[in-house]
């Protein structure tokens, strides 16, 4: 499946959620391209943008994240772009968008791509200790679910969508809020 979010929008879209205090700052740079380009070149870059990009770059380094371009001479199609690449002293430029990606110095410059599902994955923040206890609440409501459709559902709501739940903490919140004993009675349709 190929990839769905440019990474310029992608580097937009973590700043906006990762410092949401700067969200009309980085909407007013990502609409206009001159003004990231300036920003750039001045070394005038905010620092939450500087703090996202960062940030970014230890994702595609590490391979968290894997941004591709596409090919289309002989129908090469998809390709990935290196975690080695990331680690050039142009890489933060490429993905401020200041600067285009060339694999090879001599070819035409591509677009980068992320999946959005991948992406939107690493946004995603860990479960406060403050909403622990909501999610007991919410697993205690639940609990003429199964465990997967109730890990599922709750992990939807509003409150915890935007927050990454591991199963240690899906452990524990059940063991305050276990299931009822038995087995489930069958459903009539």
């Amino acid at each position: 499946m190929p990839p769905d979010l440019r990474l310029r929008e992608a580097v937009y879209m973590a700043a906006r959620r990762w410092h949401p205090e700067k969200q009309a700052d980085a909407e007013a740079i990502e609409h206009s391209q001159a003004a990231i380009v300036l920003a750039a070149a001045d070394g005038a870059f905010d620092y939450f943008l500087v703090d996202t990009v960062k940030r970014l770059l230890g994702f595609l380094i590490t391979g968290r994240l894997v941004a591709k371009y596409f090919v289309k001479l002989f129908g090469i199609g998809w390709q990935s772009v290196s975690q080695q690449d990331w680690l050039a002293p142009d890489a933060a430029d490429v993905l401020r968008g200041s600067i285009p990606y060339r694999p090879y110095a001599d070819q035409q410059p591509y677009e980068l791509y992320v999946d959005k599902a991948q992406f939107e994955a690493l946004l995603k923040t860990p479960l406060p200790e403050v909403k622990k206890r909501a999610l007991v609440a919410a697993l205690e409501k639940y609990k003429d679910k199964s465990r997967d459709d109730r890990r599922q559902f709750v992990g939807g709501l509003p409150d915890f969508a935007p927050h990454h739940i591991t199963d240690d903490v899906w452990r524990e919140g059940e063991k305050q809020a276990p299931l009822k004993r038995g087995r489930r009675p069958k459903s009539s349709k």
